[in-house]
């Protein structure tokens, strides 16, 4: 499918240790169909002999090849120093079929950084979480605790189904889950001191940390939620992302400022390592920023103003007009590589009825829960709406008029790929750009949810099963579960009605079948 129809494939990958000690890696291919419908296939969840880059390299290489593919968009990885080598080892044997040699090949997974950052923030000691831990804890030990606990509950006649869970502590998304659940219960925990004289007053939540805890809340629901969704599979992130993280560093910024030292102290912590991975635009792939321009609601406008916004006005120039080289760089590269395809289209190309825009109409501005969100929406909105569209002239290229045509404004959900479905026949090389670039994931969440197949498939009643086994079974349930990939069949039936119209016409001429011509080459008025 991807050789026949030139597509590019964009790949995530993830390594896995299993309960019997054999190391796997799972390499998961990311690509739009001829439907313009995304869609995620495993490749292959295979025994690799250890973590080191070279060995990834050689594995993903080796699998490629298997599978005839040659055209790689990029590789999405987690952010760690073997996956750097095995990406250089890539750009070194396998970049033949890599778009400008590899330049945008690597990808660094953005949930993974994002974890990070908020890691760095539990850094310090905060008691509240420890002391809201220690309570969770106490009504889970025993029985006797857990009902004690719902009585608790009923004479507080708290109206809430779901209970309360403890947490990992290395995993900050569960602590903040944990938090999340827990305040809803405040009283309950309140009333226990009375009911059990074993739930030590010393260790238990006060209403400071409760006041504390609700805080924190607020404050990891923005990155839980931007988590969320730059960790989706089943709709594209790379024209999401950049949104998003502008959202962190928003959140970062005015927590720095608050008034509460623990919000403060968290911040600070974040800020550093936000930094180190983000606050240098040039050092990401610049294939995030064009996938923005091609999301018609936003294109370069955007990007320069989130830019200026957020980066001061010296970066948004500089790095506004990097990413519109970058852009009109790849539709050079596209327009001479697509066989067939237009160099430019008509200035008297139909105009989007749809009106210009300002943010994505899919993200949620609600200040009374995210503060991260709240970035005087309004006023972006005013003035992003207020620059001016200029017209094209004739004979402008496709890119141009694109460009210069009104941004897309929508008043609900907004879905990118059956936008450019509808475009495609107008933006031919466009479309094909942005059928490879929208399909590059932002995060490996996709090829790291195998591992709990897998951790089902290899449990210890299955533990004997052999590593060839167990690839089969992984990628036949990823392949089965999977919507059908569409593929363009009308190209095969043209051929076949030529072939029995020319078989028909040759029998009533009582020809031989020796005489029929090949396919391409049959032409009825020949007979």
């Amino acid at each position: 499918m991807f050789v026949k129809n030139k597509y590019r494939v964009s790949l995530t990958t993830d390594c896995w240790t299993s309960g019997q000690n054999i190391n796997y890696m799972v390499l998961t291919a990311h690509f739009i169909d001829s439907d313009w419908k995304l869609h995620k296939r495993i490749l292959s969840f295979s025994p690799i002999e250890n973590h080191k880059g070279d060995t990834i390299g050689k594995t993903i290489e080796k699998n490629l090849k298997d599978w005839g593919i040659e055209r790689v968009m990029t590789l999405t990885v987690d952010n760690a120093s073997s996956n750097d080598t095995a990406v250089a080892y890539l750009l070194k044997r396998f970049n033949k079929g890599l778009l400008f040699g590899g330049e945008f090949l690597h990808v660094r997974c953005c949930a993974h950084i994002l974890n990070l950052i908020v890691t760095d923030a539990f850094k310090e000691h905060n008691d509240c979480i420890d002391r809201i831990r220690y309570a969770v804890r106490f009504i889970r030990s025993s029985p006797a605790r857990f009902l004690k606990f719902k009585k608790c509950i009923e004479l507080e006649k708290i109206a809430c189904k779901s209970y309360v869970c403890l947490d990992v502590p290395t995993r900050w998304n569960s602590t903040y889950m944990m938090l999340e659940a827990a305040v809803k219960f405040e009283k309950a925990f309140d009333r226990l001191e009375d009911e059990d004289a074993s739930y030590r007053h010393d260790m238990s939540p006060n209403k400071e940390d409760w006041t504390n805890a609700r805080m924190l809340i607020r404050f990891l629901k923005v990155f839980y939620d931007v988590t969320l969704k730059i960790s989706g599979s089943l709709y594209t992130t790379s024209n999401l992302v950049f949104h998003q993280i502008t959202v962190v560093q928003n959140c970062i910024r005015l927590n720095a400022g608050s008034a509460n030292a623990l919000l403060v102290g968290m911040a600070n912590n974040m800020k550093a390592k936000f930094e180190k991975y983000w606050g240098n635009n040039e050092k990401n792939n610049l294939l995030l920023y064009v996938a923005i321009v091609l999301d018609p609601r936003k294109k370069l406008r955007f990007v320069s103003f989130c830019l200026k916004n957020f980066f001061g006005p010296e970066v948004a120039e500089s790095m506004g007009n990097v990413v519109e080289q970058c852009c009109r760089r790849l539709f050079h590269e596209y327009s001479t590589t697509r066989s067939g395809s237009r160099q430019g289209c008509s200035s008297t190309s139909t105009t989007s009825t749809q009106t210009v825009s300002g943010l994505d109409a899919n993200i949620d501005f609600d200040s009374n829960e995210n503060v991260g969100e709240d970035f005087v929406y309004d006023t972006i909105v005013e003035e992003f709406e207020d620059d001016s569209i200029t017209p094209f002239e004739q004979g402008s290229s496709e890119i141009d008029i694109y460009l210069l045509e009104a941004n897309v404004r929508t008043e609900g959900d907004f879905d990118i790929l059956q936008w450019w479905k509808m475009n495609s026949d107008r933006f031919e090389v466009l479309g094909q750009m942005a059928r490879d670039i929208l399909a590059i994931p932002v995060s490996t969440v996709a090829s790291e949810s195998a591992f709990s197949t897998g951790g089902r498939v290899v449990d210890s009643s299955r533990c004997s099963l052999a590593p060839k086994t167990v690839e089969a079974l992984i990628c036949t349930q990823n392949w089965l579960n999977s919507d059908p990939i569409h593929l363009q069949f009308q190209h095969e039936l043209e051929e076949a009605s030529k072939f029995e119209e020319g078989f028909r016409v040759v029998m009533e001429n009582g020809k031989e079948l020796e005489d029929l011509p090949d396919f391409d080459k049959l032409s009825i008025t020949d007979y």
